[in-house]
């Protein structure tokens, strides 16, 4: 049986910049302090670019394709991926069930 998998895309919209994933994969079993759960995996977004990322050599991506887990299906209804596919900054994000 496949794994459901979303493509969350920026599209350089409104002229946001880098995006980080903020409520995407939290590390919740890590060491459990407060600030811990704030943050995600580093899980950035890049509008659309040719740059080259000096660490890896390759160019920034503007895709992430991600496992449909709660915490990725809840940020497209209400977080961070909804703010900007769908809330305030709305099409800066697209966001594509595989």
């Amino acid at each position: 049986m496949a794994v459901q998998k979303v493509r969350i895309t920026h599209t350089g919209a409104n002229n946001v910049g880098e995006l980080y994933l903020a409520d995407v994969g939290r590390r919740n079993s890590l060491g459990g302090g407060a600030s811990i759960y704030e943050y995600g995996q580093d899980i950035y977004l890049h509008p659309p670019t040719t740059d080259i990322n000096p660490v890896t050599g390759v160019p920034y991506l503007n895709y992430v394709d991600l496992v449909a887990t709660s915490q990725v299906l809840l940020s497209i209804d209400r977080g961070i991926i909804y703010t900007y596919s769908n809330g305030d900054f709305a099409g800066t994000l697209t966001v594509v069930f595989l």
